[in-house]
């Protein structure tokens, strides 16, 4: 193997650069042709009169042989050795199918020799896993990509908010854990080794600059699980009394009853109290102009993008080789509609067909709004409660002052590294805040479920307890010479299966990669 470099061009800005691969030469037909093995990417660190050691040396430990590089440079070679020889194996491995579900892997035998065996690179597998189980239960990387991040910069957030999870500290101390002791990067399918420190930094600019909608988002799904029917029937039936926004999906508000507020931003919000049926609840319709404006520049982007996409099959049928069939025209309108986030509910739709009435001639829509949803009433949130002496605004203040405290009271937990703040920027530090403040909910999201499972520990003592399993690679050697790789998971140890059983995650993470050389 040798790492060749080749000058390439971006076709949109025309910018010329050089990329960098790891190629071997493999004899086909009587030819000889190079076979790309890994990208190495544009920024390739180690310098071009080390590249025969590196190469030597990452053949080394693809053939199970040990000895390091000797000379000036073996600690920063051995170590991108073997950052390469780990992307071999995650990339190039046959990954095995999860416990769970899926047919069984097929079975595979080798003779090896038994001393041969060595037990590298061993990556903490425990606290990630359950940390993107709790990221999957609010779409966390969803709501990132709809907020058009980068791949890369996707990669950075992830990175420092499952680090404050795993391992508190700061920026700097995050990068050494992601590269140095963490398998969080093979579960995202990310070379955290490749990324810079500055990326991490930047990752808690991204995030202030759209707090707004992370905090709406993800604060509004993890509340989601609280103001269930159950809950409240036992509050009341208990005797207490309780404040919490309401889960109903059909909105109501009559400008007439309201009471207008100011906040103490000088936002003008205005509430709609109004007594249930059987006296036994009150409901305070809101209605902030704020969120309105808000929410309004949501529904309107995304019922441009739908009427877009109508809008091109539309243009479509002046196209001869374009399908016109009804039937297939109204399974991509149904693909347009998966994809709109509730936009397409507000949209009638007509096929105009032609003489055979089998194919489309044209399309035609009409937007008509639902009533009682965010088309109609935007900026519009309700809270319950069965205090029913208490008027509007006393409700409302409450509600807030209640708010405001839960925050506070998160954001000063420290077992997720609020403190010290290593950054001289107030920017860099409030974004160091908000990245423990979305740890922490991950962290209640996971310790709520598992507390409805019967297990009720501190975070300390759960992340104690997942750290325990790692990912490791076993290295034998075969009779013929060649070299076998596995690596997998150490087996979960009776508390950690009782985690991953109570939240439905396979107790191998990471499933199994095998290589051959």
């Amino acid at each position: 193997m040798y790492i060749r470099r080749t000058q390439t061009r971006n076709t949109t800005t025309g910018e010329r650069y050089f990329t960098y691969r790891l190629v071997r030469s493999e004899r086909v037909g009587g030819k000889v042709r190079q076979v790309t093995v890994l990208n190495l990417g544009r920024h390739f660190a180690v310098g071009q009169a080390d590249w025969p050691a590196l190469c030597a040396r990452l053949q080394e430990i693809l053939s199970g042989q040990e000895a390091l590089l000797g000379g000036t440079g073996t600690v920063l070679l051995e170590r991108e050795a073997q950052r390469l020889a780990a992307q071999l194996l995650a990339r190039q491995g046959v990954v095995a199918p999860a416990e769970a579900g899926g047919a069984a892997a097929p079975v595979e035998v080798h003779s090896v020799a038994v001393d041969s065996l060595t037990l590298s690179r061993p990556r903490t597998v425990g606290v990630e896993a359950v940390a993107l189980w709790a990221m999957r239960q609010v779409d966390f990387v969803g709501l990132l990509a709809r907020l058009r991040l980068s791949g890369p910069q996707r990669a950075a957030v992830l990175g420092v908010i499952v680090g404050r999870m795993a391992a508190p500290g700061s920026e700097l101390a995050t990068q050494r854990w992601l590269c140095e002791r963490s398998a969080l990067g093979e579960l995202l399918d990310v070379d955290f080794e490749a990324m810079s420190l500055m990326q991490l930094y930047r990752a808690g600019d991204v995030l202030m600059r759209h707090r707004a909608a992370l905090e709406e988002a993800v604060f509004t799904r993890l509340s989601d699980g609280i103001a269930t029917a159950e809950n409240l029937t036992w509050l009341r039936a208990g005797g207490y009394c309780y404040l919490v926004v309401s889960r109903e999906r059909h909105r109501h508000f009559d400008p007439d009853q309201a009471t207008d507020l100011q906040t103490a931003g000088g936002e003008c919000v205005s509430v709609q109290r109004v007594v249930d049926a059987e006296g036994q609840e009150v409901r305070l319709y809101c209605h902030s102009e704020l969120r309105a404006r808000k929410e309004e520049g949501i529904a309107e982007r995304f019922a441009q993008r739908f009427e877009a996409g109508l809008q091109a099959l539309a243009d479509g049928l002046s196209r001869p080789r374009t399908t016109k069939r009804i039937d297939k025209l109204w399974e991509r309108i149904g693909r347009l509609k998966e994809k709109s986030h509730g936009a397409a509910q507000h949209y009638h739709i007509e096929l105009v067909p032609d003489e055979g009435a089998r194919q489309a001639q044209a399309i035609r829509w009409e937007r008509r709004p639902i009533e009682g949803t965010l088309q109609t009433h935007p900026g519009v949130y309700c809270l319950r409660t069965n205090e029913l002496s208490w008027d509007g605004e006393q409700l409302w203040r409450t509600y807030m002052m209640l708010t405001d405290l839960e925050a506070v009271f998160r954001s000063c937990k420290s077992e997720l590294g609020l403190r010290p703040i290593f950054h001289h920027k107030e920017v860099r530090a409030d974004g160091h805040l908000f990245i423990t403040v979305l740890a922490y909910q991950l962290v209640q999201l996971i310790r709520r479920r598992l507390h409805e499972q019967g297990l009720n520990d501190s975070w300390a003592s759960l992340r104690e307890t997942l750290n325990g399993q790692v990912r490791v690679t076993a290295t034998f050697r075969r009779p013929d010479g060649r070299a076998l790789h596995v690596r997998k998971a150490t087996q979960a140890e009776p508390g950690q299966r009782q985690i991953y059983q109570a939240l439905g995650i396979n107790s191998s993470p990471g499933g199994v990669s095998k290589l051959l050389v």
